[in-house]
C-alpha cells in the first residue's frame, strides 16, 4: 500500500517473498541467494548443510534409506545402504559406521525400491524388508533387511531403472531393448517367468516402439498409474495385470533431460526438461513457471545438466543444478509448493538425495564420500534484491529513503541494505543488537527516478525479519 503525505511517500513492502522475475511488485525478488521465505511473516537466512558420518573413502554414487520392519533390533529399524566403489555398504549406528556387504560392481548408479518377500511360502508370518536395485551393468540385487546379505536377482534384461507398481516390480531402460518395459509376477521380485495358464499369476513385457531413437529412462509410481518416462514424451501404464495392461502417450512433446530430477508432490511430478521445469499433472506435460526463475536456468551448464539431481521435501521441489560452467551440481533451486515462490540456494553440492527419517540426505558432489544433512549448519550468507521500480511516476525523482524494520537476532550482527539507482548503488550498514525487540531506521541517501532494494546479510549468526520493510521516501516533481 502507497500514501503521500507533503511529498513523502511510504511503501509497506510485506511480505518479503521468494525468486519471481515475472513480477514487479518490491514483496517479490528478481534475485534472491539464500533467502528463506517459507515463513510468509518473515525473512531469514537459510542453514548450510552439515557434514554427517564419517566418509567413505569413494565417490558414493548411491544413497537409499532402508526402513527394517522385521528382524531388526528396536532403534536400529532405519538403515542406509551407499554405493561406492564397487562396493555396498551398511550404516545402522553412527558410532559404528560405515560397514562393508558386498563388492564387485561395476557401478555405483543404482535404482532402487523397498519391498517385502517371504522365501518360505509356507509359512506367511515370515516376511522379510528387502532392499532391491538394479542397474544396466550389473542387473538387479537384492539387500535382505535381516543381515544385510545380498543376493542376485535372476531377471530376463538388466534394467537400468525400476520401480514398484500393482505389487509387482516393473524394469525398464535396458541396454538393446530402450522400447520394452518388464514386471514381475505379483508379490514376487524372484519370478520373472510367465504363467500361460493364468496370466495375470506371471511375469511378462511390454513394447512400445516410437521408431525414432528414444527409450524408456525413468519409471515413477503416480496413485494408481505407473508413469513410464522417454527422453521426448511420457506414457502412463493402464490396468492392473497383463490381461489388462496398455500403455496411453499423454500430451507434450518433451521429456526428462536426468532421470533423477523426476519427483512428485500430491499430483504434480515435476522434472528438469530442456526449457526448465516442467510438470506433469493427470493430461500432458507443461512448462511450469519458468519464467520465474529465467535466468537461473539460463545459467545451467549445457553439458553437465545430465547430472541434475532433485526430490521433493516438506512440499518443496529440491532441484540440483550445475551452475555457470560448473560440471556438477552447484546450486540448489527449490520451488515451494506451499508458498508457491522460488528459492535459489548456493554452497550446496548435491550429487543424490536421500530422504531418511526427518532429514534430508545428500551426497557431495564436489567431495567424494562425503554425505551432508540439509539445513542442519549455521546461516547462509543471504542476498534478496527487488525489481526495478519506478512507482508509475517514471519522470518523478525519488530521493531521500528511509528503511524501516525490525530484526530479530540473539547476537548483535551487522547487514547491508542499499538502494540502487540509475545512478548507482549507495549502501549502507543496518547494525542489530542482540536480542533486539525495536523498529531499526537506517537513512540511504540515494536519488534517482527508479529504484531497487538490497539486503545483503553475512554468514554464521541466524536472524529474522518480520513484518517485511517499510520504506519512506520522497518525491521530487522535475
Amino acid at each position: 500500500m502507497t500514501r503521500a503525505v507533503d511529498g513523502e511517500l511510504c511503501l509497506n513492502i510485506a511480505p518479503l517473498s521468494g525468486l519471481d522475475q515475472r513480477r514487479t511488485d518490491l514483496r517479490y525478488a528478481a534475485y534472491a541467494e539464500n533467502a528463506d521465505t517459507r515463513d510468509s511473516t518473515a525473512l531469514c537466512p537459510h542453514r548450510a548443510p552439515l557434514q554427517v558420518f564419517e566418509p567413505l573413502p569413494r565417490p558414493i554414487g548411491t544413497l537409499a534409506s532402508f526402513h527394517r520392519r522385521y528382524g531388526a533390533p528396536p532403534g536400529q529399524q532405519d538403515a542406509l545402504v551407499a554405493a561406492a566403489g564397487g562396493c555396498l555398504y551398511r550404516l545402522v549406528d553412527e558410532e559404528e559406521g560405515w560397514v562393508s556387504i558386498a563388492s564387485g560392481y561395476a557401478c555405483d548408479d543404482w535404482d532402487f525400491v523397498t519391498y517385502e518377500v517371504n522365501r518360505d511360502p509356507e509359512n506367511a508370518a515370515t516376511p522379510q524388508d528387502v532392499l532391491l536395485m538394479s542397474n544396466a551393468r550389473d542387473g538387479m540385487i537384492c539387500v535382505f533387511g535381516d543381515d544385510f546379505h545380498v543376493e542376485t536377482v535372476q531377471t530376463p534384461k538388466k534394467f537400468g531403472v525400476i520401480c514398484r507398481h500393482a505389487e509387482r516390480i516393473w524394469g525398464g531402460a535396458i541396454p538393446g531393448d530402450p522400447d520394452m518395459l518388464v514386471y514381475s509376477a505379483p508379490y514376487d521380485p524372484f519370478n520373472w517367468a510367465q504363467n500361460d495358464e493364468i496370466p495375470e499369476d506371471g511375469a511378462g513385457d511390454i513394447l512400445q516402439p516410437s521408431w525414432d531413437g528414444d527409450g524408456f529412462v525413468a519409471l515413477r509410481g503416480w496413485g494408481e498409474y505407473l508413469l513410464a518416462f522417454k527422453r521426448d514424451t511420457v506414457w502412463r501404464v493402464l490396468g492392473t495385470d497383463p490381461g489388462q495392461y496398455t500403455l496411453r502417450q499423454q500430451y507434450g512433446k518433451d521429456g526428462p533431460v536426468a532421470e533423477n530430477t523426476i519427483a512428485s508432490e500430491g499430483e504434480r511430478v515435476y522434472m528438469l526438461c530442456s526449457q526448465g521445469v516442467s510438470v506433469y499433472a493427470g493430461v500432458g506435460v507443461q512448462p511450469w513457471q519458468s519464467d520465474a526463475a529465467r535466468d537461473v536456468f539460463a545459467r545451467i551448464t549445457p553439458a553437465a545438466r545430465g547430472g541434475a539431481a532433485a526430490t521433493v521435501w516438506r512440499h518443496c521441489y529440491l532441484l540440483a543444478l550445475p551452475l555457470d560452467g560448473s560440471d556438477t551440481n552447484n546450486a540448489l533451486l527449490v520451488y515451494d509448493a506451499q508458498a508457491d515462490s522460488w528459492m535459489l540456494r548456493t554452497g550446496i553440492c548435491a550429487a543424490a538425495f536421500c530422504s531418511h527419517g526427518e532429514r534430508m540426505l545428500f551426497t557431495s558432489a564436489t567431495q567424494p564420500g562425503r554425505v551432508y544433512a540439509l539445513d542442519e549448519g549455521e546461516a547462509q550468507r543471504l542476498t534478496w534484491v527487488s525489481p526495478w521500480v519506478d512507482l508509475g511516476v517514471p519522470q518523478v525523482t525519488k530521493s531521500a529513503f528511509r528503511i524501516h524494520a525490525s530484526v530479530q537476532a540473539a547476537q548483535a550482527l551487522a547487514m547491508d541494505v542499499a538502494v540502487q539507482t540509475e545512478r548507482g548503488a549507495v549502501r549502507r550498514a543496518l547494525r542489530v543488537p542482540a536480542d533486539s525487540q525495536k523498529t531499526l531506521t537506517l537513512p540511504i541517501p540515494a536519488r534517482g527516478k527508479r529504484f531497487r532494494l538490497m539486503v545483503i546479510a553475512p554468514p554464521g549468526i541466524p536472524w529474522r525479519m518480520p513484518g517485511g520493510i517499510t520504506l519512506r521516501l520522497d518525491m521530487d516533481g522535475d
